[in-house]
């Protein structure tokens, strides 16, 4: 098929492919963070993280990053990250952090979620983070 016809009939479908970027997250302390509001009928294609300043997790644990339903759908297990390292779900791979096979060609959200960052432990220096988000909103 064409590429102009490939172009027109996805603009039927979905609308423009935004992002988002979080507000700084401290990951010194265990909890869960909101970090991104994900709409009804988007489809999230790529999760990345982005260290603002040094972070160490390594004592235990580690960061996750996911939703509501799974927190660590995209990012299991973040241990280091050098200030203004990024990395991205899903074109990583390795032991550190381990990313989500599952998760390989993004998540399609049927209600409103949250991109949620989840610290298991107290982490002692641990840093901050932006976690960044790309995705569609699906047109029905």
């Amino acid at each position: 098929m064409r590429a102009d016809l490939i172009e027109q009939n996805a603009k039927r479908y979905f609308r423009d492919k935004p992002s988002a970027i979080s507000q700084l997250i401290d990951v010194n302390a265990s909890g869960v963070t909101a970090a991104i509001s994900i709409a009804s009928g988007t489809y999230v294609t790529k999760v990345g993280v982005w260290a603002t300043t040094p972070v160490d997790a390594t004592t235990t644990g580690g960061i996750n990053v996911g939703d509501g339903v799974r927190t660590d759908r995209y990012i299991d297990g973040l241990i280091s990250m050098s200030t203004n390292d990024i990395i991205y779900s899903p074109t990583i791979t390795g032991t550190n952090p381990r990313v989500r096979t599952d998760e390989v060609h993004g998540h399609y959200y049927s209600g409103p979620d949250t991109i949620d960052v989840l610290t298991t432990n107290t982490f002692t220096g641990a840093g901050t983070i932006r976690v960044m988000a790309w995705y569609y909103t699906v047109n029905d």
